[in-house]
Protein backbone atom coordinates (compact mmCIF):
# COMPACT_ATOMS: atom_id res chain seq x y z
CA UNK A 1 0.00 0.00 0.00
CA UNK A 2 1.02 3.60 -0.34
CA UNK A 3 -0.09 7.17 -0.11
CA UNK A 4 0.64 10.61 -1.49
CA UNK A 5 1.06 13.64 0.74
CA UNK A 6 1.76 17.30 0.20
CA UNK A 7 4.46 18.64 2.49
CA UNK A 8 4.70 22.38 3.07
CA UNK A 9 8.23 23.69 3.60
CA UNK A 10 8.08 27.44 4.04
CA UNK A 11 6.41 28.77 0.88
CA UNK A 12 7.23 25.57 -1.02
CA UNK A 13 4.71 22.76 -1.41
CA UNK A 14 6.29 19.38 -2.16
CA UNK A 15 4.36 16.40 -3.50
CA UNK A 16 5.61 13.25 -1.73
CA UNK A 17 4.72 9.69 -2.75
CA UNK A 18 5.45 7.08 -0.07
CA UNK A 19 5.14 3.38 -0.92
CA UNK A 20 5.50 0.87 1.90
CA UNK A 21 5.65 -2.43 0.01
CA UNK A 22 5.06 -1.72 -3.68
CA UNK A 23 7.01 -0.54 -6.65
CA UNK A 24 6.50 3.14 -7.45
CA UNK A 25 4.34 3.49 -10.60
CA UNK A 26 6.15 4.31 -13.81
CA UNK A 27 3.95 7.35 -14.42
CA UNK A 28 4.78 8.94 -11.08
CA UNK A 29 4.94 12.73 -11.00
CA UNK A 30 6.13 13.19 -7.43
CA UNK A 31 9.09 15.41 -6.70
CA UNK A 32 10.20 12.98 -3.98
CA UNK A 33 9.44 9.27 -4.23
CA UNK A 34 10.30 6.89 -1.40
CA UNK A 35 9.52 3.22 -1.60
CA UNK A 36 10.18 -0.21 -3.05
CA UNK A 37 11.45 0.73 -6.48
CA UNK A 38 13.48 -1.54 -8.75
CA UNK A 39 15.96 1.24 -9.44
CA UNK A 40 15.70 3.80 -6.63
CA UNK A 41 14.88 3.92 -2.94
CA UNK A 42 14.66 7.71 -3.11
CA UNK A 43 14.16 9.46 -6.45
CA UNK A 44 14.29 13.26 -6.82
CA UNK A 45 12.75 14.25 -10.15
CA UNK A 46 12.65 18.03 -9.89
CA UNK A 47 14.71 20.37 -12.09
CA UNK A 48 16.84 21.96 -9.38
CA UNK A 49 18.91 25.05 -10.14
CA UNK A 50 20.68 25.13 -6.77
CA UNK A 51 20.50 22.32 -4.20
CA UNK A 52 18.53 19.11 -4.60
CA UNK A 53 19.60 18.01 -1.10
CA UNK A 54 21.12 20.26 1.55
CA UNK A 55 22.14 19.28 5.07
CA UNK A 56 23.11 22.10 7.43
CA UNK A 57 23.68 20.07 10.58
CA UNK A 58 24.59 16.44 11.20
CA UNK A 59 26.20 13.81 8.99
CA UNK A 60 25.14 11.91 5.89
CA UNK A 61 26.18 8.26 6.02
CA UNK A 62 26.00 5.38 3.55
CA UNK A 63 26.24 2.00 5.25
CA UNK A 64 25.83 -0.88 2.82
CA UNK A 65 26.39 -4.39 4.14
CA UNK A 66 26.52 -7.81 2.46
CA UNK A 67 26.27 -6.31 -1.02
CA UNK A 68 26.60 -8.65 -4.00
CA UNK A 69 24.46 -6.97 -6.69
CA UNK A 70 25.89 -3.42 -6.38
CA UNK A 71 29.42 -2.40 -7.36
CA UNK A 72 29.46 0.93 -5.49
CA UNK A 73 28.04 2.53 -2.35
CA UNK A 74 27.66 5.96 -3.95
CA UNK A 75 27.74 6.84 -7.64
CA UNK A 76 27.88 10.38 -8.98
CA UNK A 77 27.47 11.12 -12.69
CA UNK A 78 27.72 14.70 -13.84
CA UNK A 79 27.39 16.14 -17.35
CA UNK A 80 29.55 19.27 -17.22
CA UNK A 81 28.12 21.52 -19.95
CA UNK A 82 29.67 24.89 -19.10
CA UNK A 83 32.41 25.98 -21.48
CA UNK A 84 34.23 28.24 -18.99
CA UNK A 85 35.29 27.95 -15.39
CA UNK A 86 36.14 24.91 -13.29
CA UNK A 87 33.44 22.33 -12.58
CA UNK A 88 33.45 19.64 -9.94
CA UNK A 89 32.03 16.16 -9.72
CA UNK A 90 32.62 16.33 -5.98
CA UNK A 91 33.50 19.61 -4.24
CA UNK A 92 34.69 19.08 -0.69
CA UNK A 93 35.84 21.96 1.51
CA UNK A 94 36.70 21.36 5.16
CA UNK A 95 37.65 24.36 7.28
CA UNK A 96 39.59 24.39 10.54
CA UNK A 97 37.54 26.44 12.99
CA UNK A 98 38.68 25.88 16.59
CA UNK A 99 35.22 26.75 17.92
CA UNK A 100 36.01 29.90 19.84
CA UNK A 101 39.53 28.82 20.71
CA UNK A 102 42.74 29.89 19.08
CA UNK A 103 44.57 27.69 16.59
CA UNK A 104 47.29 27.19 19.21
CA UNK A 105 44.77 25.29 21.36
CA UNK A 106 44.87 22.35 18.96
CA UNK A 107 47.87 20.33 20.10
CA UNK A 108 47.28 17.20 18.01
CA UNK A 109 45.03 15.67 15.36
CA UNK A 110 44.50 16.99 11.87
CA UNK A 111 41.98 17.59 9.10
CA UNK A 112 41.43 15.26 6.14
CA UNK A 113 39.20 16.74 3.47
CA UNK A 114 38.97 13.40 1.66
CA UNK A 115 39.90 10.04 3.16
CA UNK A 116 39.97 6.73 1.38
CA UNK A 117 40.54 3.43 3.17
CA UNK A 118 40.58 0.06 1.43
CA UNK A 119 40.99 -2.82 3.86
CA UNK A 120 40.77 -6.56 4.14
CA UNK A 121 38.57 -7.80 6.94
CA UNK A 122 39.84 -10.36 9.43
CA UNK A 123 39.56 -13.99 8.46
CA UNK A 124 39.91 -13.50 4.69
CA UNK A 125 42.80 -14.17 2.29
CA UNK A 126 43.49 -12.29 -0.95
CA UNK A 127 45.44 -13.92 -3.78
CA UNK A 128 44.91 -11.45 -6.66
CA UNK A 129 43.55 -8.02 -7.52
CA UNK A 130 44.34 -4.35 -7.06
CA UNK A 131 42.82 -2.47 -4.14
CA UNK A 132 43.74 1.24 -4.17
CA UNK A 133 42.17 3.38 -1.47
CA UNK A 134 41.92 6.29 -3.93
CA UNK A 135 41.82 5.94 -7.72
CA UNK A 136 41.86 8.65 -10.38
CA UNK A 137 41.66 8.41 -14.16
CA UNK A 138 41.39 10.74 -17.14
CA UNK A 139 40.70 9.56 -20.67
CA UNK A 140 38.93 10.60 -23.86
CA UNK A 141 35.90 8.60 -24.97
CA UNK A 142 35.48 7.28 -28.53
CA UNK A 143 35.84 10.24 -30.92
CA UNK A 144 36.93 12.73 -28.25
CA UNK A 145 39.92 14.83 -29.34
CA UNK A 146 42.58 16.58 -27.26
CA UNK A 147 44.29 19.25 -29.34
CA UNK A 148 45.77 22.36 -27.74
CA UNK A 149 48.94 23.54 -26.02
CA UNK A 150 46.86 24.91 -23.13
CA UNK A 151 45.67 21.43 -22.17
CA UNK A 152 47.09 19.78 -19.06
CA UNK A 153 45.28 16.44 -18.71
CA UNK A 154 46.17 14.45 -15.62
CA UNK A 155 44.69 11.73 -13.43
CA UNK A 156 45.59 13.51 -10.20
CA UNK A 157 46.59 17.02 -9.14
CA UNK A 158 47.86 18.15 -5.72
CA UNK A 159 48.35 21.81 -4.77
CA UNK A 160 49.99 23.25 -1.68
CA UNK A 161 48.38 26.67 -1.62
CA UNK A 162 49.71 29.99 -0.41
CA UNK A 163 48.09 32.38 2.04
CA UNK A 164 48.23 33.35 5.68
CA UNK A 165 51.57 33.45 7.47
CA UNK A 166 53.92 30.47 7.43
CA UNK A 167 56.43 30.82 10.27
CA UNK A 168 57.48 27.28 11.15
CA UNK A 169 56.51 23.73 10.21
CA UNK A 170 57.80 20.29 11.05
CA UNK A 171 57.91 19.15 7.43
CA UNK A 172 55.95 20.82 4.65
CA UNK A 173 55.18 18.69 1.61
CA UNK A 174 52.96 18.54 -1.44
CA UNK A 175 52.81 14.74 -1.36
CA UNK A 176 53.53 12.49 1.62
CA UNK A 177 54.05 8.79 0.97
CA UNK A 178 54.26 6.80 4.19
CA UNK A 179 54.06 3.23 5.40
CA UNK A 180 53.74 1.76 8.89
CA UNK A 181 54.37 -1.82 7.81
CA UNK A 182 56.48 -4.17 9.93
CA UNK A 183 55.86 -7.32 7.87
CA UNK A 184 58.44 -9.68 6.39
CA UNK A 185 57.46 -10.12 2.73
CA UNK A 186 59.25 -13.21 1.40
CA UNK A 187 58.17 -13.08 -2.27
CA UNK A 188 57.47 -10.39 -4.82
CA UNK A 189 58.55 -6.76 -4.74
CA UNK A 190 57.78 -3.88 -2.40
CA UNK A 191 58.06 -0.27 -3.63
CA UNK A 192 57.32 3.04 -1.94
CA UNK A 193 56.63 4.51 -5.39
CA UNK A 194 55.88 2.44 -8.47
CA UNK A 195 55.55 4.01 -11.94
CA UNK A 196 54.50 1.74 -14.80
CA UNK A 197 53.65 2.14 -18.48
CA UNK A 198 51.19 -0.54 -19.59
CA UNK A 199 50.13 0.93 -22.93
CA UNK A 200 49.94 -1.96 -25.40
CA UNK A 201 50.52 -2.90 -28.12
CA UNK A 202 51.92 0.51 -29.17
CA UNK A 203 52.79 2.45 -26.02
CA UNK A 204 52.89 6.23 -26.14
CA UNK A 205 56.41 7.64 -25.80
CA UNK A 206 56.79 9.94 -22.81
CA UNK A 207 59.53 12.60 -22.73
CA UNK A 208 60.51 11.77 -19.15
CA UNK A 209 59.48 9.62 -16.23
CA UNK A 210 59.82 12.63 -13.90
CA UNK A 211 59.77 16.30 -14.87
CA UNK A 212 60.86 18.92 -12.33
CA UNK A 213 59.97 22.57 -13.01
CA UNK A 214 61.71 24.20 -10.06
CA UNK A 215 61.34 27.96 -10.78
CA UNK A 216 64.96 28.25 -9.57
CA UNK A 217 63.64 27.76 -6.04
CA UNK A 218 64.35 24.09 -5.24
CA UNK A 219 67.83 23.56 -3.82
CA UNK A 220 68.21 19.77 -4.13
CA UNK A 221 66.85 17.07 -6.40
CA UNK A 222 66.94 14.52 -3.58
CA UNK A 223 67.38 14.58 0.18
CA UNK A 224 68.12 11.13 1.58
CA UNK A 225 68.38 10.31 5.29
CA UNK A 226 68.90 7.05 7.24
CA UNK A 227 69.58 5.10 4.03
CA UNK A 228 72.14 2.45 4.95
CA UNK A 229 72.26 -0.06 2.10
CA UNK A 230 71.12 2.61 -0.36
CA UNK A 231 73.94 5.13 0.07
CA UNK A 232 77.53 3.97 0.55
CA UNK A 233 80.12 5.45 2.87
CA UNK A 234 81.99 8.50 1.62
CA UNK A 235 85.06 7.63 -0.47
CA UNK A 236 87.87 10.13 -1.08
CA UNK A 237 89.93 9.81 -4.25
CA UNK A 238 89.60 8.96 -7.93
CA UNK A 239 87.02 6.37 -8.88
CA UNK A 240 87.24 3.70 -11.57
CA UNK A 241 83.99 2.34 -12.94
CA UNK A 242 83.48 -1.25 -14.05
CA UNK A 243 80.66 -2.32 -16.35
CA UNK A 244 79.01 1.06 -16.33
CA UNK A 245 76.03 2.59 -18.12
CA UNK A 246 74.69 6.10 -18.45
CA UNK A 247 71.25 7.43 -17.55
CA UNK A 248 70.16 10.35 -19.72
CA UNK A 249 68.72 13.41 -18.03
CA UNK A 250 67.77 16.85 -19.28
CA UNK A 251 69.11 19.88 -17.38
CA UNK A 252 67.70 23.21 -18.54
CA UNK A 253 67.19 21.84 -22.04
CA UNK A 254 70.63 20.23 -22.40
CA UNK A 255 71.20 16.48 -22.28
CA UNK A 256 73.48 15.22 -19.48
CA UNK A 257 74.34 11.74 -18.27
CA UNK A 258 74.47 10.06 -14.89
CA UNK A 259 76.77 7.08 -14.47
CA UNK A 260 75.48 3.77 -13.12
CA UNK A 261 78.26 1.20 -12.60
CA UNK A 262 78.25 -2.42 -11.46
CA UNK A 263 81.50 -1.79 -9.66
CA UNK A 264 83.45 1.23 -8.43
CA UNK A 265 87.01 1.16 -7.12
CA UNK A 266 89.20 3.99 -6.01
Amino acid sequence: MGWREQVHIGELTVDVLIMSDQAIPGNRTSVIAIGKDAAYGINLTGAYTTNAIKVNQGSVKFHLHDQTAQTYACEIKYDAQNVTGVQYGIDCTCEIEPGGKTAADRTSGGLRAVQGISRLQAGYTLTAGSDPAIYGQFYAVATGVLNGDALYPCAGYLLLGDGGTWTQVGVGQILWLDTHMTQTVSAGYMYMLNMTHNGTPSPTTFDAAIHVFASNAVTNLLKIDTAAGMVSENTVGTATFANWKTIKIDLDGTTHYLIAAQGITG
